[in-house]
C-alpha cells in the first residue's frame, strides 16, 4: 500500500514538472535578438511567413487571437524595442516585381559593351569611380572623376604598322629581263661590261622546273611548319645547291599585302633562310637576303629560334614564296651573348622553319 502511494506520488510531480517545462504563451514563435544603444539586450519576436514560390511570394499568417492578446499585454520595454528594432520585411511580391525589372534584357539593364567602354564603364546614374590619395595631414581622401570618353577603347587612332626586320632586297624590273651581250664579243671589241647582277643571274637559271605538287599552303588563321627538310627535294640555284620549300601566298583579294612572320629554330644548328618571291609563271620577281634575324634564347616552354618580320605583296604579282639558305650561310655560325658569355650556333642546311601571318 505504501508503494503504491509512493508511485502515485512519484507521478503526480513527474507530470507537474513536464507541465512547468513546457512553453509559455509568451515564448511561442521566432524573436530577434539585438543589442540597444545602451547596451542592453533585447528581444523582439518576428512574424512568421510562408513562401508560397521561388519567384518571392508569400502570404502572411493571420495572427490568432492569443497572438493579439499577448502583443496587447507586452510591456513597456518590449514596446521600446519593437519601437527600435528593424522594420519587419516588405512584401516578397513587390520585391519579386522589383527582380523581374532588374533582371529585364534592356538597354538599361545590359548596356552595349563598346558603348559602355567609350563612357569609361560608368553608367548613367551610377556611382563614378575614384581615386584615393593622402593630404598634407595625412588623412585619406577620396575624390571621383570622369574617364575620358574612349579611355578604354582603340578609336584613339591608327594601329601602328609592324616594324620590318633589316634585309638585303632586290626587285625584278617590270620588264622582262634582256639577253646581256656576249662578254667574250665585248671584250674583243675593248668595251669592258659589268657581270650580270645577282637579280640576273637568279632570273636566268630559275625557278621554271621547280615542281609545285608538294607546295605548303598558305594558313592565315595559325602558324604552321615550312622547313627544309633532308629528304626532301634539292636544287643548284645561283647562290648553290640548297634544299628548299615552296608556300603558295593568299590571293591579291584576300591579302594585297601582308607581314609575314618567319622562325627558324634552333635544332643541332640553325637554318639561315634566304626568300625569293615568284610570280604565277615562276619568274623571280623580288629576292630578300642578308636578313639581320633577331635571335630569342630557349625558355622552358619552347626552343631558342631566328626571327624575322618580312613582306609580302600579293597585289604586284607575288604568288609563291621559295624558301632556301645559301651555300656560304650554310658553312657559317651565328654567335650571341650570354650571361655565361657568348655562345655559338652552327648554321644547317636543313631545320624546322615556321611561318605565321602577322596580325
Amino acid at each position: 500500500m505504501n508503494d503504491q502511494r509512493w508511485k502515485g506520488l512519484l507521478l503526480a510531480l513527474t507530470v507537474g514538472a513536464v507541465g512547468c517545462a513546457g512553453p509559455g504563451p509568451e515564448q511561442d514563435g521566432r524573436y530577434y535578438t539585438w543589442v540597444d544603444a545602451s547596451g542592453q539586450v533585447r528581444h523582439t519576436r518576428i512574424a512568421e511567413q510562408r513562401m508560397e514560390d521561388r519567384a518571392g511570394t508569400a502570404r502572411a499568417d493571420t495572427p490568432s487571437a492569443n497572438t493579439r492578446a499577448r502583443r496587447n499585454t507586452s510591456t513597456s520595454q518590449d514596446k521600446g524595442a519593437s519601437s527600435a528594432s528593424p522594420q519587419s520585411p516588405k512584401s516578397t511580391t513587390g520585391e519579386s516585381r522589383d527582380d523581374d525589372e532588374a533582371l529585364a534584357y534592356t538597354l538599361e539593364n545590359y548596356p552595349d559593351g563598346n558603348e559602355l567602354a567609350r563612357q569609361g564603364f560608368v553608367r548613367e546614374g551610377g556611382p563614378r569611380p575614384y581615386f584615393t590619395w593622402r593630404d598634407a595631414t595625412g588623412e585619406l581622401r577620396n575624390t571621383p572623376y570622369q574617364p575620358e570618353p574612349g579611355a578604354f577603347t582603340d578609336d584613339a587612332g591608327e594601329p601602328e604598322a609592324p616594324s620590318l626586320t633589316p634585309a638585303r632586297e632586290i626587285v625584278a624590273d617590270s620588264g622582262s629581263p634582256t639577253r646581256a651581250p656576249n662578254p667574250e664579243a665585248l671584250s674583243n671589241m675593248g668595251v669592258e661590261t659589268e657581270g650580270p647582277s645577282l637579280i640576273e643571274q637568279w632570273q636566268r637559271t630559275c625557278c621554271e622546273s621547280l615542281p609545285v605538287a608538294d607546295a605548303v599552303p598558305w594558313d592565315a588563321s595559325r602558324a604552321f611548319g615550312a622547313g627544309l627538310d633532308p629528304s626532301g627535294p634539292r636544287y643548284d640555284f645561283a647562290s648553290g645547291k640548297s634544299h628548299y620549300r615552296l608556300v603558295s601566298l593568299p590571293s591579291a583579294s584576300k591579302a594585297p599585302a601582308l607581314v609575314l612572320q618567319l622562325r627558324s629554330y634552333v635544332r643541332d644548328g640553325v637554318v639561315l633562310p634566304t626568300l625569293v618571291f615568284l610570280d604565277q609563271s615562276m619568274e623571280v620577281r623580288r629576292l630578300i637576303t642578308d636578313v639581320t634575324y633577331r635571335f630569342e634564347p630557349e625558355s622552358w616552354s619552347r626552343r631558342a629560334f631566328l626571327e624575322a618580320r618580312l613582306a609580302a605583296y600579293p597585289a604586284q604579282g607575288e604568288a609563291w614564296l621559295l624558301i632556301l639558305t645559301r651555300q656560304a650561310d650554310q658553312q657559317g655560325q651565328t654567335v650571341y651573348e650570354t650571361d655565361e658569355g657568348p655562345e655559338v650556333i652552327p648554321h644547317a642546311p636543313t631545320g624546322e622553319i615556321g611561318l605565321q601571318q602577322h596580325r
